[in-house]
């Protein structure tokens, strides 16, 4: 086989519940179970990088998308809902044990408890002086409508080890994972030019040149046993917009992330002007969709109803999705 080599790493043992790895209960390998489940995984990733050739490896790191901690520690406050994973887990296996004919009341059982759930949450911090996105943060529970796209969730990490890379250097603007292929061919070598592809070259920003404004296409995520509100929208480097992904007057969000990184002031009543700018773009995004596909967004959705829907909602349950 020919060199140079490439190995991808996803990461996806950041899904909730997280059950606190072995050997990193202690609090120095992080405040909650998801930071030390980053102790683990990259306590892991060292010992994979030691046999491996940086000299003609190029390793990659990202994953799909972040998550909701549910924690919040501060100098007055200390407040943990995480879910239990081993409990969580074991429901789990006892739930997909239920016979076809009970789905409904097994999706009943665990909306009631959902419901619970999120009730004594609110009830413990109701008198306190929470920020919005401290309070999504604490509340969010799979059983949400509600499926916005808000920095927690589509912000993820990309990392990129071998030849051609600086490692002493962090990027700071915005890029997608859309990019990641178009760059790995350009670092190692694979002509893309004859291919239609979707994402441009980061490469560019590793030779410390400059390149113009990345726009960031996103879409909720999905569910299967409950019909939730999904959104889609775009992501500049100055500004978040993202709406109903059926109706463009409703679920309307725009925040200003130069003043605003926290998401908490939903400027889209007060600048509908940037809010037209935004919607403008993403029409162009889905219309050019649209044309390449010869469908629309619509259709996409109605692929989801055929033959291919009961595989796709096995997948999802395994991964915690409803």
């Amino acid at each position: 086989m020919k060199e140079p080599w490439l190995f991808i790493m996803h990461t996806e043992d950041l899904h909730f519940p997280i059950i606190t790895p072995q050997g990193f209960e202690d609090e120095k390998f992080g405040s909650n179970n998801y930071e030390k489940q980053v102790s683990a995984i990259d306590h892991w990733l060292g010992k994979v990088l030691e046999k491996v050739d940086l000299k003609k490896t190029l390793v990659v790191i990202t994953g799909d998308h972040g998550s909701y901690i549910q924690t919040l520690n501060n100098e007055s406050l200390n407040i943990d809902f995480q879910d239990k994973g081993k409990l969580q887990m074991k429901i789990s296996k006892i739930s997909n044990k239920f016979p076809k004919f009970l789905e409904p009341l097994k999706l009943n059982l665990f909306l009631a408890r959902e419901n619970i759930s999120r009730k004594r949450k609110e009830k413990k911090i109701k008198d306190l002086n929470l920020k919005p996105h401290e309070i999504r943060g604490l509340l969010n529970q799979r059983s949400n409508l509600e499926r916005f796209l808000f920095d927690e969730k589509v912000r993820v990490p990309l990392f990129m080890i071998g030849p051609k890379v600086d490692q002493g250097m962090t990027i700071s603007q915005q890029v997608r994972l859309i990019d990641v292929f178009p760059t790995i061919c350009e670092i190692i070598g694979i002509s893309d030019k004859d291919k239609k592809i979707d994402g441009v070259s980061l490469y560019p920003l590793l030779e410390n040149k400059k390149m113009g404004g990345l726009i960031a296409y996103m879409e909720s995520s999905p569910a299967i046993l409950i019909q939730p509100i999904i959104v889609i929208g775009i992501r500049t480097d100055k500004y978040k917009y993202f709406r109903n992904r059926y109706d463009s007057s409703k679920n309307v969000h725009l925040y200003d992330l130069e003043n605003d990184p926290y998401e908490d002031d939903n400027i889209a009543d007060k600048d509908k002007k940037t809010v037209g700018e935004m919607e403008s773009i993403l029409k162009k995004i889905i219309n050019g969709f649209s044309l390449e596909k010869g469908c629309s967004l619509e259709d996409v959705d109605d692929e989801l109803r055929t033959e291919e829907t009961n595989m796709v909602e096995k997948q999802l349950k395994r991964m915690g999705y409803i």
